[in-house]
């Protein structure tokens, strides 16, 4: 799923995409989006929020 043409915020951790102003280890990780929601998270917030396989990621919101 391609991301909007806007900045993301992971929401696992809260950290903006391309956010200069930090220097957080979490914007060197790639991004996934959960298949239900759409909402984008890095790929180590996403393993820690919810289920994630080689081909899809679900949030804890969508799981329930």
């Amino acid at each position: 799923m391609p991301k909007l043409n806007k900045p993301e915020r992971c929401r696992g951790c809260g950290v903006i995409e391309e956010n200069t102003c930090t220097e957080d280890i979490e914007l060197s990780q790639d991004w996934i989006a959960c298949e239900g929601c759409h909402k984008w998270y890095h790929d180590e917030c996403a393993e820690q929020n919810g289920i994630m396989d080689d081909d899809y990621y679900t949030c804890k919101v969508c799981t329930k």
